[in-house]
């Protein structure tokens, strides 16, 4: 019961959306029996530069604030639907890992016509970890 009550008011979290608990467990889950599935995960502080752009991006001059100003944290995650085709999609996240919303801010669709190697998405996964570990991914 305490579980439910916890869950429904989202206590331990900011924001109404934790996206590292969910990209945690879809990457536990049996892989071959699920369409959709994370295959790895990174979870990586925010330079001082991509939070400067981020938030110019994102500015709204209504509210005279920007829509990513919780955000701490990278959440980088390698998506697999339907078995085949890949994703890379990219999440800020708060300190906790929450998020107002589970949508991403940018995200690496490949083509299902030319799908690529494992490998070579692994490259492409790790190049982009490693730019936002030089803070350099908004530049």
């Amino acid at each position: 019961m305490r579980k439910r009550l916890k869950k429904k008011l989202g206590l331990p979290w900011l924001y109404s959306n934790n996206v590292l608990l969910n990209a945690v467990r879809l990457s536990r889950k049996n892989k071959r029996k699920k369409s959709y599935y994370v295959l790895r995960y990174d979870w990586i502080p925010i330079g001082a530069k991509d939070y400067e752009a981020l938030c110019r991006e994102y500015w709204v001059d209504e509210a005279r604030t920007s829509e990513y100003t919780y955000a701490t944290h990278w959440l980088i995650t390698l998506v697999y639907n339907d078995h085949i085709v890949p994703r890379i999609l990219i999440t800020p996240t708060a300190s906790d890992g929450s998020s107002p919303s589970n949508s991403p801010v940018r995200m690496n669709i490949f083509d299902r016509n030319h799908l690529p190697s494992l490998d070579s998405v692994l490259l492409i996964y790790n190049q982009l970890v490693q730019t936002m570990l030089n803070d350099e991914s908004w530049i």
